[in-house]
């Protein structure tokens, strides 16, 4: 059973009475039952230990990417940042810039790998709708959560690394509510408690480490740009 955080507990405990209330014949008692089955699913408060040593991490860097030295050494002093704040965040979220097959994805992996961290490739590309991003309230037909919550089910912690892919193609409309969506998910200031609709209660995707990639500058929805750490990965010699 999950460290379920009080709020969640008085939420399912309703859900749970009321569902014993219904016959399991109804619409709504399946409704109900799927709500708490993504409740008990989902990684509340179980992480995964961030035991790491700077100097580990520095040589399985060199060992599985082989680009700058001075990209390497970013990523070091963020990571030793991160460690002394006890597994969390702060400042602007790393986005990694560079062409299509300059190792963006590579060096993100590797990361994940120096820190022991779940792995998770994520493709915004295309959204359209806050909904798919932050779920749909469970009175729609057909609701469920939304992209990052269904991840983070996938992956069984609530802090894994997950690589926002596709950012350049994310919202070609730039629908400003579909941008607050995101950043509601990966922004360090707001993120300890991310509100899903479907849930209607907040998790925290604090310990969560986001990492975001994009092919040009230029391509960056403005709104993401002052919370966004930009590190250019060089291009084809």
């Amino acid at each position: 059973m999950p460290e379920l955080p009080p709020e969640v507990v008085s939420r399912a405990t309703i859900e749970a009475d009321r569902l014993s209330q219904l016959s399991s014949a109804s619409a709504e008692y399946g409704v109900t039952k799927n709500y708490l089955d993504w409740i008990l699913a989902l990684p509340w408060g179980r992480c995964a230990p961030e035991l790491y040593d700077i100097k580990d991490v520095e040589k399985i860097l060199s060992a599985q990417y082989y680009g700058p030295t001075s990209i390497k050494q970013q990523i070091l002093e963020r990571l030793s940042v991160r460690k002394l704040l006890g597994g969390q965040s702060e400042g602007p979220t790393l986005c990694l810039v560079g062409a299509h097959g300059t190792g963006k994805a590579s060096l993100a992996k590797a990361v994940a790998v120096a820190m022991g961290k779940e792995f998770v490739r994520v493709s915004v590309g295309g959204i359209s709708d806050p909904s798919e991003l932050k779920g749909s309230p469970r009175t729609y037909v057909g609701a469920m959560p939304g992209k990052i919550i269904r991840t983070l089910r996938e992956s069984g912690t609530c802090n894994p690394l997950i690589l926002i892919e596709d950012i350049d193609y994310f919202n070609i409309d730039n629908n400003s509510s579909v941008n607050m969506a995101l950043l509601d998910a990966i922004d360090t200031r707001r993120n300890s408690r991310f509100l899903d609709q479907y849930l209607g209660v907040p998790f925290d995707l604090s310990k969560t480490y986001f990492i975001c990639s994009v092919r040009s500058f230029e391509e960056i929805p403005e709104q993401f740009i002052p919370r966004l750490e930009l590190l250019e990965i060089p291009g084809y010699i």
